[in-house]
């Protein structure tokens, strides 16, 4: 990789470690100067209410605790699709959460500096028996091809604190007693995987 100058650097600018338990990978240290911070780009319309039909799929309720900002497109496309909302905006509470008792669960994005065990838990502890959780993340074996064509841009990109990898990712939901029911990988310039699991 080279800097701003053109010059060849030496040393690593991002460190990823591989946690054990799921074969996910986190983001372990990066240089402060390597990455040009933009503000988060939201889901689109026609993205936002294809998730939510891929819920409808699935959820056999409609009540929802959605884990994210009450001003994303897809909050909006979710009350619009009828569902019962109760937010949660990070710790927060917007609204009462009752555990235990959620058909869905959306978690809207695992920010950087987010403990995604942490927000798992959270999500797992509210849903109902049968319920489904959506969440989604960067595509580590997508995000590496990327790489090799592109170089050094993928990482001027702001980097989520989790790249996913399919089997990682059922490894992790089965810590908390969700099982994988819809696994895609979707986006053709930064490539993720929508993950739908659902409680037993």
């Amino acid at each position: 990789m080279k800097d701003e100058e053109g010059k060849e650097l030496l040393s690593p600018v991002r460190i990823f470690m591989k946690c054990e338990e799921c074969g996910n990978y986190y983001l372990a240290k990066e240089e402060p100067w390597v990455v040009k911070r933009k503000k988060r780009a939201g889901h689109s319309q026609a993205k936002c209410k294809r998730i939510i039909a891929d819920i409808e799929r699935l959820a056999s309720g409609n009540s929802m605790l959605f884990i994210g900002s009450q001003n994303s497109q897809l909050y909006k496309e979710a009350v619009s699709a009828g569902y019962e909302m109760d937010v949660l905006n990070g710790t927060e509470s917007i609204s009462p959460v009752i555990k235990g008792s959620y058909a869905v669960v959306i978690i809207e994005h695992l920010t950087d500096n987010r403990d995604m065990n942490a927000i798992l838990d959270k999500a797992t502890e509210n849903l109902a028996d049968g319920g489904i959780l959506w969440f989604d993340g960067p595509d580590l074996d997508k995000s590496m091809d990327l790489l090799q064509k592109k170089g050094n841009t993928l990482w001027r990109q702001a980097a989520s604190e989790v790249y996913l990898t399919k089997e990682g990712t059922k490894n992790l939901l089965r810590l908390f007693g969700l099982t994988v029911e819809s696994s895609k990988s979707v986006g053709t310039t930064l490539r993720r995987i929508e993950i739908i699991a659902k409680k037993a």
